[in-house]
């Protein structure tokens, strides 16, 4: 856990030290899901949904006391010798705990199973019996008679080529095919490695993967994993998002739903944050932007209470205007 400490921090000047915390368990409230957002740390969401806050903690001070980190009114910094040394401490690239975290095991499972089904002719036990994964694919197969096996073959070669080679043999080892019989990931990496590292490894091929077919509508492969997509979002949000496109306001759809306006208002942040095509125009930022916009730190770094004491201003309006603006500006490299 201390390296991927050190390398969220090499690109930041500093974070909150419980919020970081809660970023890292995946605590999913709106106001940690911007923190996130707008400090380039979603792709961490929840990597770490078991780490006891006692034991972070320890982490932290320890860290501190070996002069690596500063701890300091309740943020966390590298110290002045580490930043020096920041591009020793790099996290894997494509990781995205955020978006597929919560069900990026049941999402390669029914990837595995698929291929098995559709290149052994069940020649090798099957590697899944439960009603999932036995709809998905028989609802595909059905639907690809006779053309599924070299459809999967030609979309896993294409995508694998987008990958490096170890992020492509990794991920390919754990297929079952008529000629292998697929390994585990554990198996697969480097017993010297801790286990957060190899959950690190394995979850940037596979999310990799993920992203890729997200992007290509039109394959096999999504079509596959269509609503297991669906699966890893946040279903009452849906529904939201559904009515406010039909034209209800917050409150409209609070009273529909039978859900406090809070909690709409909080569907509307979440969404905003996923989607850069948020309907951003639905709302008037007249007045939250000339508060925001001619202050020096950037929009989405700014504080609602300071800025609402010099002036009264609608806080979904302030917090969707950091998020359009985030979008705009893009992710820190």
């Amino acid at each position: 856990m201390e390296q991927l400490i050190l390398a969220i921090l090499r690109e930041k000047d500093k974070l909150k030290l419980s919020t970081l915390y809660q970023i890292l368990i995946g605590k999913r409230t709106s106001s940690t899901i911007c923190y996130a957002f707008f400090h380039d740390l979603l792709a961490y969401f929840g990597c770490l949904t078991q780490l006891e806050e006692e034991s972070w903690y320890h982490t932290c001070q320890k860290l501190a006391k070996r002069g690596k980190v500063e701890l300091e009114d309740g943020h966390i910094s590298l110290t002045g010798q580490m930043n020096e040394n920041r591009a020793d401490f790099v996290l894997p690239g494509h990781i995205n705990f955020y978006r597929f975290g919560k069900v990026d095991g049941v999402g390669w499972r029914l990837m595995q199973f698929f291929v098995q089904q559709v290149t052994t002719n069940g020649e090798h036990r099957s590697l899944e019996n439960g009603s999932f994964y036995s709809y998905e694919v028989q609802k595909l197969l059905a639907s690809r008679v006779g053309q599924a096996k070299e459809e999967v073959y030609v979309e896993l070669q294409e995508a694998f080529q987008h990958f490096s080679d170890s992020e492509a043999n990794l991920l390919a080892r754990t297929l079952t095919g008529n000629k292998q019989i697929g390994e585990t990931f554990y198996q697969i990496l480097d017993d010297d490695l801790d286990t957060l590292t190899k959950r690190l490894l394995q979850a940037n091929a596979t999310h990799q993967f993920y992203q890729y077919f997200l992007q290509r509508p039109d394959s096999l492969i999504h079509e596959l994993l269509k609503d297991w997509y669906r699966m890893g979002l946040n279903q009452s949000l849906l529904l939201t998002r559904e009515l406010f496109l039909a034209g209800a306001n917050v409150q409209e759809i609070a009273a529909r739903r039978h859900l406090k306006e809070s909690t709409v208002r909080d569907h509307l942040i979440e969404w905003a944050v996923n989607d850069p095509n948020f309907p951003f125009d639905s709302f008037d930022f007249s007045k939250v932007a000339s508060q925001l916009d001619p202050l020096p730190l950037s929009v989405w770094l700014q504080n609602y209470k300071e800025v609402n004491q010099r002036e009264r201003i609608d806080f979904l309006s302030f917090r969707l205007y950091q998020i359009k603006r985030k979008h705009e500006h893009g992710a820190n490299q």
